[in-house]
């Protein structure tokens, strides 16, 4: 009799746990897909890869999941590029226009000195191509903005990329024991309180982890 309440007690921590983990899945992979439909690229990469760690027998879904954003992430890379590649052609030409039309700013004045006649007529065309070559400049600015500001997005993809990759590779899932703390946990594992912090950026309190709680932690 004790022995059936006993295997009856395994079978029911058994499919509590079965179900606690499944939930947990379901609920990352929720998050994950809201993420990724926000664009919000990076915190899908984290979420799909914490999902994996509830239930790794759905790698293969995980994985097709992860593939979707890095395609999405490649395909904005590459459109990236082409403006990239577009605004440098613009802004040279923008250069040369401007080389010209300083070439001919100098030489309506050496024109004007040459003359030497205050004609209403240069005055109007002299003050017109300042203007214009103002203008120009002015359009010049705004394209090394709008430059900056694209290499800077396409800086922030890359990056998203590297740490997706590096952290699915260099690291492994470690679940929180009993009274242990990071600390403890480095110590354990040959590593450091700062490195664990690295790898798990959404540990809000790290003097507060709990009994169970998934973590990422350096392969050694």
């Amino acid at each position: 009799m004790n022995i059936n309440k006993i295997i009856l007690s395994f079978v029911f921590v058994f499919v509590f746990l079965s179900l606690s983990a499944q939930s947990n899945y379901n609920e990352a992979i929720q998050q994950g897909d809201a993420a990724f439909y926000r664009s919000e690229y990076t915190t899908a990469i984290k979420k799909y890869l914490l999902a994996e760690t509830f239930d790794q027998s759905k790698w293969k879904i995980v994985q097709e999941k992860l593939d979707k954003v890095y395609a999405v992430i490649n395909t904005k890379i590459e459109t990236l590029q082409t403006n990239l590649t577009a605004e440098t052609k613009h802004r040279k030409d923008l250069q040369k226009d401007s080389i010209e039309t300083y070439n001919k700013l100098a030489a309506v004045i050496k024109h004007r000195e040459n003359l030497q006649a205050d004609s209403t007529e240069t005055h109007n065309k002299l003050a017109a191509e300042i203007e214009h070559r103002a203008n120009l400049q002015a359009d010049s600015i705004k394209m090394q903005k709008k430059l900056n500001d694209l290499q800077g997005e396409l800086d922030k993809i890359n990056l998203a990329k590297k740490d997706a990759k590096q952290k699915n590779t260099e690291t492994i899932t470690y679940t929180v024991q009993k009274e242990e703390g990071l600390d403890k946990i480095a110590k354990k594992n040959n590593t450091t309180r700062e490195e664990i912090l690295k790898l798990n950026q959404d540990i809000e309190n790290p003097d507060d982890i709990k009994t169970g709680q998934k973590i990422f932690i350096p392969k050694k």
